[in-house]
C-alpha cells in the first residue's frame, strides 16, 4: 500500500486503529526500506516512483536535469531520433541543438563517416552511434574517451574477421548525420518496422539515463542488435583492442 501515491492519512484509515502508520512508516524510512517522497527536489515525481519501483536510486533522478545531451542525425533516421528526443523530454533530459553537450547521440542509416566520433572524442564529449542496419538496429558501443573502448575498437574486431568492412566503412553517404534541436519529417523511411525504432529508441534513451544518474549503460563495452523481429537481441562484446589509439589515450588518462 506504500505506493508513493496513497497518504498517510488514507493508509491509516485503511489499517485501522490497532496499527500507528505513521510510526511505522518512520521505521521504514529510517531501515532504509521506504523514501520520503516530501523531500525529493526536481524532477518528474513519476520517474522518482519509477526509479523506486527498479530497486534504483530515486534521490538520482535530478542530475538528469544537468546532462547534457545532442542528437545528430541523417534523415532516414529523423523517426527514431524525434522518439529519442521525446522519451529523453519525459525523463527530464532535455536535448541541446549544439555541440555544448556532455553527450552526442548519432543515429543513422548505415555506417556513419568516423570523422564525427574522431571530433567528438577531441572534445573529450561521450558518444552513442545508434544505426539502422538493414532491418536490424545496433545500439552501442557508449564511447567515454580515453576510458571505455571506443568505435574504431570496434572496427578493427570487425575487420579481424569481416574483411570488408573498411571498404565498407569508406563507401560515400550522400547526407551525414547533423545535430537538430527538432527532427525533420523524412522524405521517405527505411526498411525497418517502426515499432522496432520505438524500442530502440527506449533503450538508447534507458543508457542515457543511465548514465545520467552515474549507472554503467548496457552499452559499456559492447554493442546491442535489435530486430528484425522485437524479441531479437544479441550482445557483442567490444573490448580495447591493441591497434586502436584510444589505448594510448586510456594511458595518458590513467
Amino acid at each position: 500500500m506504500i505506493d508513493g501515491a496513497t497518504d498517510t492519512s488514507q493508509l491509516q484509515r485503511a489499517c485501522g486503529a490497532q496499527l500507528n502508520v505513521t510510526a511505522i512508516i518512520a521505521e521504514l524510512i529510517s531501515a532504509g526500506i521506504a523514501v520520503d517522497a516530501s523531500t525529493w527536489n526536481g524532477g518528474p515525481s513519476r520517474e522518482h516512483q519509477a526509479n523506486l519501483a527498479r530497486g534504483l536510486d530515486p534521490s538520482a533522478v535530478p542530475r538528469r536535469g544537468a546532462y547534457r545531451v545532442a542528437i545528430a542525425h541523417d534523415e532516414p533516421a529523423a523517426p527514431m531520433a524525434a522518439s529519442l528526443r521525446w522519451v529523453l523530454a519525459q525523463a527530464g533530459i532535455s536535448v541541446t541543438g549544439g555541440d555544448d553537450c556532455e553527450l552526442l547521440i548519432i543515429c543513422s542509416l548505415g555506417e556513419p563517416a568516423r570523422t564525427l566520433f574522431t571530433a567528438a572524442c577531441e572534445y573529450g564529449i561521450d558518444q552513442l552511434p545508434v544505426v539502422i542496419d538493414g532491418p536490424a538496429i545496433r545500439c552501442g558501443p557508449y564511447i567515454r574517451p580515453g576510458r571505455w573502448p571506443c568505435l574504431r575498437c570496434h572496427d578493427f574486431l570487425r575487420a579481424d574477421w569481416d574483411t570488408a568492412w573498411p571498404a565498407l566503412l569508406h563507401q560515400p553517404k550522400s547526407r551525414q548525420p547533423q545535430i537538430h534541436q527538432h527532427s525533420p519529417a523524412p522524405a521517405a523511411g527505411p526498411a525497418v518496422s517502426a515499432v522496432l525504432m520505438q524500442l530502440v529508441a527506449a533503450r538508447a534513451a534507458d543508457d542515457v539515463i543511465s548514465t545520467a544518474e552515474e549507472r554503467v549503460p548496457s552499452t559499456y563495452a559492447c554493442l546491442r542488435s535489435y530486430g528484425p523481429q522485437l524479441h531479437q537481441h544479441t550482445r557483442y562484446a567490444i573490448p580495447f583492442h591493441p591497434e586502436c589509439t584510444c589505448t594510448r589515450l586510456l594511458a595518458e588518462v590513467s
